[in-house]
């Protein structure tokens, strides 16, 4: 390949794997330094083999040349083009406001999953230095710490129910001190001033509007400086000014702006491109020469960047390279690293490494970390370091229904981490899902049971969702996000032979396969809002299915018609022929992510209270009989996740639940930088 338009050889089979560098380098003409350099700043698709060696990656030849052709047309690679709102709330209460305030939905409903620490498949390396211990040690929701500027108190948001909002509690002990309750708005997302004369932090109101106030740390009435869209507060060293995010435009990726305490004046200081999500979370560097920001790519894929604080346009530097979703950042006191929080822990990122990345250290594992905050060295006070560590235990539950009507409900064995997105094999026997037990989110199968469970996909960080069998059982279609976009992929049962199978710019998710193993539908919003299209398995072009809005499809047992729902805050399953012809309204108590259908009928999940009043119920609509049975009662106490399958059988029905759920600040008494 030359550096005009020649292109990289295509072998007969356009989806052949290509084992090492130097046969991706070869394919694509070029040397290996030079390929190496095109994945850490271009985003060439490389993957890597599920254990520790460094060296040993992979590609697909089909995935390097529309990586290549969108080079060749546009000189970088491919961004998400338009983001659409998120499908789904999180939970409610202020922990779901604050997730809204502070990611936008970002991690809705499970589809950006909660990861433990990275395990063998990734590229983090793992340091023993740091010991943290409990700092509140509450059961309550402990979130946002900040910590003044001499390290003697933490100010943060407390979950304590019927008292929720903003308080200061010593480091030395004591309780906390409230300084402000969430009332008519919700109050998150403290940052203290390093002056210490000032706390700002952020408010939601019932309308979805975010602003940015300051209040002194003593208490009283707080001061309200400007609107804002999105998550993240940094001070200026100087004190004079707060970092935040927003937009001129809605709809415009989020930038950073400042604002200043004595004029209220805004000042733009970060431009992503156009067609990314945006910046989130800032942190100026010590001397207030540079602007850290982690920089999303799309809604689910970031990299921390760090540019001019001055807000003069440049391309700044990206200092890592793994799409991880990231939680907060802030610098090290001696301004040389970054500290980030992701679904992996707690990471320290070089900054200064000219050429040569390094690789994030892996400082404190475990469980996903969020929120560092730093307070200074003062002569003998060494810097401290406060952080939230997050643990959520998410698990598949399945009943099973003997032929007396009678119902056995029982977990299915997982991890200690997050399992979801289940998908019942076609003979019953097997489920494929989503998990993160070994450090990212991939795709797993394992017998009904949870036993024998083996991985399936290996990408390393990229959102991998959505599951589904091949009517014979040897296939899976998924939903991946590898290529900075959401697309269908195909693979064997044990990964191999993986494909992409949808090209588009728009997003496409949700797929289900044809009962004759031809088609695979999906959801795309290539027409400018979320339909079903379908797209034979051995490529072509696709077709529309729907012509209103929808967003997910599964054909009838006979193959004649297809069923659907249309949006999470849409109720029904409607139905119609797979060729064409009126939309029929088949069930209307029916949500998105809670539904499943069998060669008997369409089970689902019900949780309204006024539709079930005794608690959350599986229900049946039974095909032939046309009633609706109710099949178990789900326990209601702990909160039920999106995901919901049921066998062909209509005996094992699977869904998912939040078992877990902690989060907690977390102090390193002694920063060694």
């Amino acid at each position: 390949m030359s550096d005009d338009s020649t292109e990289p050889g295509v072998a007969t089979d356009r989806h052949e794997r290509l084992d090492s560098w130097k046969q991706i380098a070869a394919y694509l003409k070029r040397g290996v330094t030079t390929v190496q350099r095109w994945e850490q700043e271009e985003g060439l698709p490389i993957h890597r083999l599920p254990h520790a060696k460094k060296g040993s990656v992979f590609a697909y030849k089909d995935e390097l040349d529309a990586w290549h052709s969108a080079r060749a047309r546009t000189g970088a690679v491919p961004v998400a083009p338009k983001l659409e709102s998120p499908q789904r709330p999180f939970r409610p209460g202020w922990v779901g406001a604050s997730i809204l305030l502070l990611v936008l939905a970002f991690l809705a409903g499970s589809w950006a999953l909660e990861k433990p620490p990275l395990g063998p498949t990734g590229s983090v390396a793992q340091t023993g230095m740091y010991v943290p211990r409990p700092f509140a040690d509450d059961s309550a929701v402990e979130d946002h710490p900040s910590l003044s500027p001499d390290g003697n108190q933490v100010v943060y948001y407390w979950g304590r129910r019927g008292a929720e909002g903003l308080y200061v509690k010593a480091i030395s002990g004591g309780e906390p001190r409230l300084l402000l309750r969430s009332g008519q708005e919700a109050v998150g997302h403290p940052s203290w001033s390093p002056r210490g004369d000032w706390i700002a932090f952020l408010s939601l109101d019932r309308e979805n509007r975010r602003a940015v106030h300051v209040i002194a740390p003593a208490g009283g009435p707080p001061r309200r400086l400007t609107s804002a869209s999105g998550l993240g507060l940094c001070w200026t060293p100087d004190g004079e000014s707060v970092g935040f995010v927003d937009w001129n435009v809605e709809g415009e990726p989020l930038s950073i702006f400042k604002v200043s305490l004595k004029t209220r004046e805004r000042v733009r200081l970060t431009m992503p491109p156009r067609g990314t999500f945006g910046d989130t979370h800032c942190a100026f560097s010590p001397d207030g020469r540079r602007l850290a920001v982690t920089r999303f790519n799309s809604r689910y894929q970031s990299d921390v960047h760090v540019l001019a604080a001055s807000g003069q346009e440049g391309v700044g530097d990206r200092l890592t390279f793994d799409f991880e979703p990231m939680t907060g950042l802030a610098w090290a006191p001696d301004g040389r690293s970054i500290v980030a929080g992701s679904d992996r822990g707690l990471s320290r990122i070089a900054v200064d490494t000219g050429d040569q990345p390094q690789e994030p250290a892996l400082l404190v594992g475990g469980a996903k970390a969020s929120y560092p905050t730093f307070s200074p060295p003062a002569g003998e006070r060494p810097a401290r370091l406060i952080y939230v560590s997050q643990i959520h235990d998410v698990n598949l539950w399945r009943v099973d229904r003997d032929a007396d009507g009678s119902s056995t409900t029982r977990k299915v064995d997982g991890s200690v981490r997050w399992e979801d997105h289940p998908a019942i094999s076609p003979d019953g026997q097997r489920v494929a899902f989503v998990s993160n037990r070994t450090g990212t989110a991939e795709i797993w199968t394992a017998n009904i049971d949870g036993s024998l469970a083996k991985q399936v996909t290996f990408y390393r960080g990229p959102v991998v969702i959505s599951p589904s069998w091949s009517p014979d059982g040897q296939q899976l279609a998924y939903t991946s996000q590898v290529g900075g976009n959401r697309d269908v992929y195909i693979s064997g049962v044990n990964g191999s032979k993986a494909r992409r199978l949808t090209w588009e710019t728009s997003q496409e998710e949700n797929p289900s396969w044809s009962r004759d193993g031809r088609w695979i539908y999906f959801r795309s919003d290539r027409a400018g809002v979320g339909q079903i299209w379908k797209t034979p398995i051995n490529g072509g072009m696709a077709v529309r299915v729907t012509d209103s809005e929808a967003s997910q499809a599964v054909e009838s047992p006979d193959g004649s018609h297809l069923y659907f729902v249309r949006k999470w805050d849409v109720p029904g399953v409607w139905s119609r022929p797979v060729d064409g012809g009126t939309e029929k309204l088949v069930a209307p108590d029916v949500s998105e992510a809670f539904w499943g259908v069998s060669d008997r009928g369409i089970a689902y999940l019900q949780m309204s209270p006024t539709l079930s009043p005794e608690g959350p119920t599986i229900r049946f609509l039974d095909f032939n009989a046309g009633s609706v049975a109710v099949i178990t009662k789900v326990d209601g106490t702990a909160p039920i996740q999106p995901g919901f399958t049921v066998a062909r059988d209509a005996r094992t029905i699977i869904w998912t639940r939040l078992d877990r759920s902690e989060r907690d600040l977390m102090l390193i008494d002694r920063w060694m930088p």
